[in-house]
């Protein structure tokens, strides 16, 4: 019943008159939406509209939530649905919330002796279903294509990554046999960018991914998105690995007639 009553609600919505201002938006925040077909942009523009609708957009510190902040979140998230089969939207994720930059986690206290230094972050994706976001982080990856960053990118996958139940690194995959493949040919990857690092080699796919396999997701990710072409050469395995999980060859954006 409440699948049928989601899909109604989703069906409505799409009938109604698309925001003439929520296109511009996407044209001029998100770069990627130029390299898609058409069929593609429209998958995108109505995936983005359901997030849009369905998700709780709070400001912290009060910042004031926009269309903008809103449309180019979601239509950033919505890159990584195109492929994806059925009606799902990120139902997992209940609230986004946004910071005008970079903010801060407090460090954590142990008998009231401080054990880890307080943390700047980007963005973090919490396992009870929010995404926190800074939105000036979000704007520079989303209008500068290609420099392997994308936070919108690298904190969905997470969400992604965690509804196994937790953060380990391989999202729910359909089999044992896909489970066996995706451990082998990411902890190939995973040594491999980590020898890279530590020797000071320029690496395609962010170091930051050597913290724990979680992260190495999260920047494979990213650099997918980013850097397909790039990466379908120099890391073909993890390439194939990530374009059958997400159903998309978005190296194949860049060669379209």
């Amino acid at each position: 019943m409440f699948l049928w009553l989601k899909r109604r609600r989703r069906r409505q919505l799409l009938a109604t008159p698309y925001p003439e201002s929520w296109r511009a938006i996407v044209e001029n925040n998100i770069a990627h939406f130029q390299l898609l077909s058409d069929q593609d942009q429209t998958r995108l523009l109505e995936r983005l509209r359901i997030l849009v609708h369905e998700k709780h957009w709070e400001g912290c510190e009060g910042l004031a939530i926009t269309d903008e902040m809103k449309v180019t979140i979601a239509g950033m998230a919505s890159l990584m649905l195109l492929g994806m089969q059925g009606d799902y939207c990120f139902d997992g994720i209940s609230s986004i919330l946004i910071y005008a930059r970079t903010f801060r986690r407090p460090g954590r206290r142990s008998s009231g002796i401080l054990v880890d230094e307080e943390d700047e972050l980007m963005g973090e994706a919490w396992h009870g279903g929010s995404i926190v976001l800074s939105w000036s982080n979000v704007l520079e990856s989303g209008q500068n294509i290609g420099n392997g960053s994308n936070l919108v990118i690298h904190e969905f996958a997470h969400h992604l990554d965690g509804l196994d139940g937790e953060m380990g690194g391989t999202p729910p995959l359909p089999t044992r046999h896909a489970e066996r493949n995706w451990y082998a040919v990411t902890q190939r990857e995973y040594e491999r960018l980590w020898q890279d690092a530590k020797s000071g080699k320029k690496t395609l796919i962010d170091p930051y991914g050597t913290t724990n396999r979680a992260e190495f997701f999260a920047t494979s990710s990213e650099c997918f998105f980013e850097r397909p072409v790039e990466m379908r050469k120099r890391h073909t395995e993890l390439y194939r690995l990530l374009s059958r999980f997400y159903q998309l060859d978005p190296a194949a954006w860049y060669f379209r007639d």
